[in-house]
C-alpha cells in the first residue's frame, strides 16, 4: 500500500487501486471521513500518519478485496458512494456539494477531449506485448533495441522480444508495485524499483535476480544506471538517495533529501545526476561524493520524470501540473516550457536524434514535441487509458507506451 503524503496535509490510502500516488493531487474534497477522487471515482480513507498500524492494515485488506471481480468492485464502489453522498449532505453543505459536482463535470469533459492529430503515416493498432494484469508504470528498451522491459502494478517485471512482441520472461520477486525499470548500458542486466522498498537487479540471459538492494524504508520511485554501468542510483519516498555498485550489490554512497524524490537521471558525462522532487525542484548532485551542487525551481509541480539529452546539454522535465520544461544544464537556465496537458504529465522520453520529445498523461494520448522550440508536432491516439510511461526505441522508429489499464501500445513512426 502506498502513502501519498504532502506537508501539512493528511495521508490518503486508495482503498480500490492503491496507486493514486501517480494521480494529480488536487487535495481532498472533504477532510473528514472519506474524500472522493473524481478522476477515477475512487474513495480514500483519510488517516493521519500517526494512527495505529492495525487500522491501516484493515484499510489495505479492504482495498485488496475491492480489486476482485467487476461485480464485487462496482458493488463496493456503489456502497461507499451512497454513504459518501449522505456524508457530503451532512458535512459539506450546498456550496461544498456544488464544488464537487463542478470538479467532476470539468474532469469528465477533459477526459473526453482528445485532439485528433497524426504524424505523417503513423502506424498504430491494438495493444501489443499482452500479459500485464494491471497498470504499466515503466517501459524501457534495451540499448540494442531487441528487448523491451516493463514494470507493473501487478508486481512483475516482464521482458519482451521487441520484434515479435512475444514475452521472453516474467520476473517475479517484488511484493508491491513496480515504478521504474532500467537497462544497464551493455543490456545484460535490468534493474527494477518497487513500492516494497527494494531494488532488484535481473540477469537478462538467465532471468534470475542477482541482487536485492534494500532502500531502508519507503517505496523506491526512481532508479537509473550511470552511462558506463558502474553505478546504479535509487531514490524514493523517504528522500534518501543511494548509489550502488551493481556488480557487487554494495552501497557506495548515500545522501538525504528533504522531500520525496520521484525522478532521477544520470548526466552522460558520468560526473553528475539530477533528481526531481514533490516541490518541483530539480537538484544536481556529484556522483563521486553524492553531494548536491545546485538546484533550479520549476513551476511543474511533482516532477514525475527527468530526461537528459545524449550530450548532456539540456534536461527535459515532466510534472503533475501538465507542464513540460526544457533546461540548460550548464547555465541552469530555462530554455522553454509548454502546457503539454490540462492534467498531470507523467512521462517524457527523448528521441535518439534529440529532435523530438514524447509525453504521456491523463488525456490518453502520446504527444510529440519539437526540440528546443517545444512546439506540438503531432499526437498518437489509441491508448485506452492514462499513459503512465513512454519510450522511444534506440533508432527512434518506434514509440511504446504503458497505460493505466495494463495495456502496452506501440506506434511506428515514419522515416524522416
Amino acid at each position: 500500500m502506498f502513502i501519498t503524503e504532502l506537508p501539512g496535509q493528511p495521508v490518503f490510502w486508495c482503498i480500490f487501486c492503491s496507486r493514486c500516488n501517480l494521480c494529480r493531487y488536487l487535495g481532498p474534497i472533504s477532510l473528514y471521513g472519506f474524500a472522493f477522487d473524481l478522476a477515477f471515482g475512487t474513495c480514500f480513507a483519510s488517516l493521519s500518519a500517526q494512527q495505529n498500524r492495525r487500522r491501516l492494515r484493515n484499510v489495505s485488506a479492504f482495498g485488496e478485496s475491492a480489486r476482485g471481480n467487476g461485480c464485487q468492485r462496482w458493488f463496493l464502489k456503489g456502497w461507499i458512494a451512497r454513504r459518501q453522498h449522505r456524508f457530503n449532505r451532512a458535512v459539506l453543505g450546498f456550496r461544498g456539494r456544488m464544488k464537487m459536482k463542478l470538479q467532476f463535470a470539468c474532469r469528465w469533459i477533459m477526459g473526453l477531449v482528445v485532439i485528433p492529430c497524426t504524424v505523417g503515416n503513423v502506424q498504430g493498432g491494438p495493444p501489443r506485448y499482452v500479459g500485464h494484469a494491471d497498470a504499466v508504470y515503466a517501459v524501457a528498451f534495451a540499448p540494442d533495441g531487441n528487448m523491451l522491459a516493463t514494470g507493473s502494478y501487478d508486481q512483475t517485471v516482464r521482458l519482451w522480444d521487441a520484434d515479435s512482441g512475444g514475452q521472453l520472461a516474467c520476473l517475479e520477486g517484488h511484493v508491491d508495485q513496480i515504478f521504474r525499470v532500467a537497462f544497464s548500458p551493455d543490456g545484460k542486466r535490468v534493474a527494477s524499483s518497487s513500492a516494497d522498498g527494494t531494488l532488484r537487479i535481473w540477469d537478462t540471459k538467465t532471468f534470475k535476480s542477482s541482487h536485492v538492494l534494500k532502500n531502508g524504508g519507503g517505496p523506491l520511485l526512481a532508479a537509473a544506471y550511470s552511462p558506463h554501468g558502474d553505478v546504479l542510483a535509487s531514490a524514493g519516498f523517504n528522500g534518501t538517495i543511494h548509489l550502488w555498485d551493481p556488480r557487487k550489490g554494495q552501497r557506495i554512497e548515500s545522501a538525504a533529501h528533504a522531500q520525496p524524490i520521484y525522478s532521477l537521471a544520470f548526466s552522460p558525462d558520468r560526473e553528475s545526476f539530477a533528481t526531481g522532487d514533490t516541490h518541483g525542484i530539480i537538484r544536481f548532485w556529484k556522483v563521486a561524493t553524492a553531494k548536491p551542487e545546485e538546484s533550479v525551481t520549476t513551476d511543474s509541480g511533482v516532477l514525475y520524470q527527468l530526461r537528459y539529452s545524449s550530450d548532456g546539454r539540456w534536461l527535459a522535465a515532466a510534472g503533475s501540473k501538465g507542464i513540460l520544461s526544457l533546461w540548460n544544464v550548464r547555465r541552469r537556465e530555462l530554455i522553454g516550457r509548454v502546457k503539454a496537458e490540462q492534467s498531470a504529465l507523467f512521462t517524457v522520453a527523448v528521441s535518439a536524434d534529440e529532435l523530438k520529445l514524447a509525453t504521456g498523461g491523463r488525456d490518453r494520448t502520446v504527444r510529440l514535441w519539437s526540440v528546443p522550440a517545444l512546439q506540438a508536432v503531432g499526437a498518437l491516439p489509441g491508448a485506452s487509458e492514462t499513459v503512465l510511461s513512454v519510450a522511444f526505441s534506440p533508432d527512434s522508429k518506434l514509440i511504446v507506451a504503458g497505460c493505466y489499464d495494463g495495456t502496452i501500445h506501440e506506434w511506428q513512426l515514419p522515416d524522416r
